[in-house]
């Protein structure tokens, strides 16, 4: 199954618009075990796609892992 993110130009746009990239340009960390059982358990895409924002405290740093 392919998934785009963002559907439309204009969602990509606005993402970069609003600061997401510079505030964490490094991603989230992702429990893939988790996110499977959400996903078998039918949460809809769109959430489980959701780009959170930074726990307070952390830097885009705190979010590799290597």
């Amino acid at each position: 199954m392919d998934y785009d993110v963002f559907p439309t130009v204009a969602e990509v746009d606005a993402f970069f618009a609003a600061g997401n990239y510079e505030e964490n340009f490094m991603g989230i960390i992702v429990d893939p075990e988790e996110l499977i059982a959400k996903y078998e358990a039918g949460v809809p895409l769109s959430e489980l796609v959701h780009r959170p924002k930074l726990p307070p405290g952390m830097t885009p740093w705190d979010m590799n892992r290597s």
